[in-house]
């Protein structure tokens, strides 16, 4: 866990059994990061809460603009307050040592906190995970707004895969569409009461929660492949699972191209894919013609147009066994 030390209230790691350890913090105003150390097989949550933090804009008698750190009863000086908040943040993460354990460990007591209906380590893309949220031990009714990203998405601050969505009466279903590390977040303001009201003129709830989605699926054929006969012309397909990958060449590739950009690709599920290219045989076989200008069963063939390669798919589709793909083929 990376965050400053001055800003943590507590850091504590639950482990599978229930048991509950606090991390000690070290008293630093730079980031450092906290060893977390597993010795036991299960799924563990690791829980952080930030002291409450004051922030204030305001102008003094000489029109002069200000952000401070402080709450607005501390500023005697300021003469027009814009701005007064109380920001008060949570995060938690769920994580797997070998194998997830049969239960994911229960609330760790925040302020407000986004509880899993189910283990969401276990999620696979194209699932979704339903989340209750609750605040100071109840069920929120009131109203929010939740967003959620995954790692890989974007490098830009607050620029989420889910944008803000508002929600009323304490539930939410996040949609899972890509394996990898996923960060969901729900906030909501209120207006302070009593000697709070002197300190802010807003109350910001926020907090996080953070989880593993695997890019395995759940009858997963990775490494498998299958073999199919047309007029007696054989044909391969093996299985690629889903994950992620870098597409194109690094800039100091020989042959490398100026316009190309190396960049990461996810593929949500697995697919099927012919191990080789069509063969003149097989095209043959299906088309009843061969339109390659160089010749040879087992060479690729070539002088075909994108309609052409479309038809050659929907005559092949009427030969292989039904369902043998999970879904017909197709061409890009």
């Amino acid at each position: 866990m990376l965050s400053s030390g001055n800003k943590l209230c507590y850091i504590k790691v639950l482990d599978p059994e229930g048991g509950s350890k606090e991390i000690q913090i070290r008293e630093e105003k730079s980031l450092h990061s906290c060893l977390i150390k597993y010795d036991q097989a299960g799924t563990y949550c690791l829980a952080a809460e930030t002291n409450p933090g004051y922030y204030t804009v305001y102008k003094d008698k000489d029109g002069k603009t200000h952000h401070v750190a402080k709450a607005k009863i501390d500023l005697p000086e300021a003469e027009d307050i814009t701005l007064s908040v109380l920001t008060l943040q949570s995060t938690k993460t769920y994580v797997v040592c070998e194998e997830a354990s049969a239960n994911v460990p229960g609330p760790v007591g925040f302020q407000l906190e986004l509880i899993p209906v189910q283990d969401p380590t276990k999620l696979k893309p194209g699932e979704e995970l339903p989340l209750e949220i609750f605040f100071k031990g109840k069920r929120f009714e009131g109203k929010g707004e939740w967003a959620a990203t995954y790692n890989g998405y974007s490098t830009a601050g607050e620029d989420y895969y889910h944008k803000e969505t508002k929600v009323e009466g304490g539930r939410l279903k996040v949609p899972i569409t890509h394996p990898g590390t996923w960060f969901v977040r729900f906030s909501f303001k209120t207006k302070p009461s009593g000697e709070e009201a002197l300190k802010c003129d807003h109350i910001n709830y926020k907090t996080t929660l953070v989880f593993q989605v695997s890019a395995k699926e759940k009858n997963s054929n990775a490494g498998q492949s299958k073999t199919f006969k047309v007029k007696g012309v054989s044909f391969q397909m093996v299985y690629a699972p889903s994950g992620l990958f870098m597409m194109g060449s690094p800039p100091d590739e020989h042959g490398h191209k100026p316009e190309e950009i190396q960049h990461q690709v996810t593929f949500a599920r697995g697919f099927w894919i012919g191990r080789t290219e069509v063969t003149q045989e097989l095209y043959q076989a299906v088309m009843g013609e061969n339109p390659s200008y160089y010749r040879g069963a087992d060479l690729p063939v070539e002088n075909v147009s994108w309609n052409d390669a479309a038809a050659f798919i929907r005559k092949l589709n009427h030969v292989v066994p039904e369902g043998a793909f999970n879904g017909n083929l197709f061409v890009r």
